[in-house]
């Protein structure tokens, strides 16, 4: 196992991009908890935890580390209440719920928000009757469908798309509310398996649908879904809700909700995309569009409310005001034409990190600017993030995240080390140093008492 607590400095060709590097690492204290968290900071573990078995979802990790933060937190359920920023699968607000607290969660794609709020839902015996008897109704297959196919119909087998969009129609025409939603929800998560489309790498990969009985899979996927609810039940005296928008909005949401609960914010526990260059909302077009969440228009707009780690074409250079950041697309600028006279190519891929990192950044700032300012004072506020490297160049977003928030007004309690983190194998056999020095982290942040 390497040694992930490492000076990452010593890795910059630029004196002053490295001294400005190793003045920040100094700052912070580190822990090394790999063997602890090395598990839990992904989606893995998912796969057998009720609620969160469901669905896959890409960019998650373990209702445990919730669970962890929160008791290391110490807050106090009866007068504070816990927020994700960026709730994805909603594994914070699972977790938070589990645990008596009062949990809000915001995200900018709405999909989301259909995943988390299925899982709130704590359904009737007359929901779930319903839910039986509309399961009883189910053909073994449908064999016609008559209405007009939707934006991305052409990912799905032509027998699965008939029986999905035949099966769409025949939820809709269920009038009890909650189990409408459960159903609903659950046709959304079946629709990967019954594509052939897989999330992976920067959006979806072809390969051939690993389902061609839609009906059956509707069923065992629902339940299972049955089986959580009734074997599981998440308390009802909590109160909970998932919001729809910008975390660079957060504070709005936060006063909304704390005005709703009577409680003060005491703890947030959240994972930004990464910077890495993955656009998002590519991986979930599917479910947006196909399941007409948005129309292709809208989709095109909230797609850019997205924190900025994807890579785009700006058509100029942007500016961050973080002087480290600029320091850091300075040297990926300066590697860029050394890796382009070694290849022979012109890498037009990596010129456009550095107004990637430039934008991530800058969103990332404004993100803790609102959480600073919503959290409770003596509050704690957690942050799940991986490092990457362009051309060689380490972009260490744990610590120039630390740094970022130390500006905002917050104290830096730690950096908690959990597992060694990846990168391409061309990179890695450029530059031998990356498959030993990259990790992810949790960065342990504290709005001190004045």
């Amino acid at each position: 196992m390497p040694d992930l607590i490492i000076q990452q400095a010593q890795f910059y060709e630029d004196e002053e991009c490295r001294s400005a590097i190793r003045a920040i690492e100094d700052r912070y204290s580190y822990s090394d908890e790999i063997d602890y968290f090395s598990r839990l900071v992904n989606f893995s573990t998912a796969k057998t935890e009720p609620f969160q078995r469901w669905v896959r979802y890409r960019e998650g990790y373990s209702t445990v580390l919730v669970n962890e933060l929160l008791s290391r937190s110490r807050i106090n359920p009866n007068s504070h209440f816990v927020a994700d920023p960026m709730v994805g699968s909603g594994s914070t607000i699972i977790s938070a719920k589990k645990k008596g607290f009062d949990a809000f969660g915001v995200d900018v794609n709405p999909y989301c928000k259909v995943i988390v709020d299925a899982k709130l839902l704590s359904p009737s015996d007359e929901d779930l009757a319903v839910i039986q008897g509309f399961l009883t109704s189910l053909p073994e297959a449908y064999t016609h469908y008559n209405g007009s196919n939707p934006p991305l119909s052409d990912y799905f087998p032509p027998s699965n798309l008939i029986n999905l969009l035949s099966l769409r129609d025949h939820i809709l025409s269920v009038e009890n509310q909650n189990a409408k939603q459960i159903l609903l929800s659950c046709w959304f998560f079946i629709l990967e398996v019954c594509s052939n489309r897989k999330k992976d790498g920067n959006g979806l990969a072809t390969r051939p649908a690993p389902v061609n009985d839609v009906i059956s899979c509707f069923r065992e996927t629902i339940n299972e879904i049955i089986t959580d609810y009734v074997r599981h039940p998440l308390p009802k005296q909590s109160l909970s809700h998932v919001f729809t928008g910008s975390a660079c909005d957060f504070s709005a949401f936060s006063d909304s909700f704390s005005e709703a609960s009577g409680k003060k914010l005491g703890a947030i526990i959240f994972s930004p995309p990464y910077a890495n260059a993955f656009d998002y909302y590519e991986s979930y077009k599917m479910e947006l569009l196909f399941g007409q969440l948005y129309s292709p228009d809208d989709y095109q707009i909230h797609k850019k409310e997205q924190i900025r780690n994807y890579r785009i074409s700006y058509g100029r250079e942007l500016h961050c005001d973080y002087p480290l950041v600029e320091m850091l697309c300075d040297a990926i600028n300066t590697a860029i034409p050394k890796k382009e006279a070694a290849t022979g190519k012109r890498d037009a891929r990596t010129r456009l990190m550095p107004n990637m990192l430039r934008g991530y950044f800058t969103d990332m700032g404004i993100v803790l600017d609102q959480l600073y300012k919503s959290l409770d004072e003596g509050g704690c506020c957690y942050i799940v993030v991986d490092q990457s490297a362009y051309v060689g160049v380490i972009v260490p977003t744990d610590v120039l995240l630390a740094d970022i928030a130390e500006k905002k007004g917050f104290a830096v309690n730690d950096i908690i080390i959990c597992r060694q983190a990846a990168t391409s194998g061309q990179q890695r056999k450029a530059y031998p140093y990356l498959s030993s020095t990259l990790r992810e982290s949790i960065v342990c942040l504290q709005k001190k008492s004045n």
